[in-house]
């Protein structure tokens, strides 16, 4: 006696197998989106790493660069201007040194027309941000060098923009030192180096650490 089949049982083979199908496919599916999810998890965490990486790189920066000059020689007189590394981290104080310094043969007098004898600037892009000094006492003063004399004039500058009151952003800043002459005159002789100003490293950990921690409590609710 054969097996007898009954009605509809083809269709139900059918249905099964397309079932199946659509179970695999789902399945295909899931696996494909698990490994999107742990790609882009990886993705995220490199940035992170990077981000950190960028952080040390950025301490080993500002502290790997020593004192940065410039000076120009006029009529027997170098004009020098100094700070004291070339990189700094937003926030530090950038020291400024600015020096004349006799290179003749003649003994030789500066007289000015303020009790205020040089000035320093710091511009971006030929914009003023920061000017010593802020006022100036009208009253005649002096001094002399004799060959091979130097003076020095010494400020740090705070990073706090005059126009706004506020730190400087990021960026790459010229120092600007010479004496309190007007332009035009021989002596006025503005000498400049340019500094670099970079994000402050524990910004960037902190921003590293807290994307982390967002990240991992973001996978591990998942």
């Amino acid at each position: 006696m054969g097996f007898k089949r009954f009605p509809g049982t083809r269709r139900n083979e059918d249905d099964f197998a397309e079932f199946k199908c659509l179970r695999d496919r789902k399945s295909e599916v899931r696996d494909m989106g698990n490994h999107i999810k742990i790609s882009a998890k990886e993705l995220y965490f490199a940035a992170v790493a990077v981000l950190m990486m960028l952080a040390v790189a950025t301490v080993t920066k500002a502290n790997a660069v020593p004192v940065n000059s410039n000076s120009i020689v006029k009529d027997g007189i170098e004009y020098y201007i100094q700070t004291d590394k070339a990189v700094y981290n937003l926030g530090q104080d950038v020291e400024m040194l600015y020096r004349v310094t006799n290179l003749g043969t003649q003994d030789l007098m500066f007289e000015f027309a303020y009790q205020q004898q040089n000035s320093f600037e710091t511009s971006e892009a030929q914009a003023r941000m920061w000017g010593w000094p802020k006022l100036v006492n009208p009253a005649f003063s002096s001094f002399d060098l004799r060959p091979g004399e130097f003076k020095e004039f010494l400020i740090d500058w705070d990073m706090i923009n005059d126009n706004t009151g506020a730190l400087v952003f990021p960026g790459n800043f010229d120092v600007t030192g010479a004496l309190k002459y007007f332009p035009g005159h021989d002596r006025y002789v503005p000498v400049s180096v340019q500094v670099e100003i970079i994000p402050e490293p524990t910004s960037l950990l902190l921003l590293g650490m807290g994307l982390a921690g967002l990240l991992t409590h973001k996978w591990n609710k998942n």
